[in-house]
């Protein structure tokens, strides 16, 4: 994820990636596939990411249901 320090990454700018991204029509509840809303999953990923705790590693989404955090593999 360097190229969000390059980019300058702010953790609103990400939560509006976020936002843009398609979102998968008629989830089913019961299997969990509701995502997880844009401004959660910013704060998460901004957070590890300032510890240091994904930069320059794999990260791998293991929640269930619909994942956002895809979006910002590279």
């Amino acid at each position: 994820m360097s190229w969000m320090r390059s980019q300058r990454l702010s953790g609103r700018k990400l939560e509006i990636i976020l936002e843009e991204l398609e979102k998968k029509e008629n989830p089913n509840l019961i299997l969990e596939q509701y995502p997880t809303p844009p401004r959660i999953a910013s704060e998460m990923l901004m957070l590890a990411f300032n510890r240091g705790d994904i930069e320059g590693k794999i990260v791998h989404d293991l929640g269930c249901g619909v994942p956002l955090s895809w979006a910002l593999r590279k």
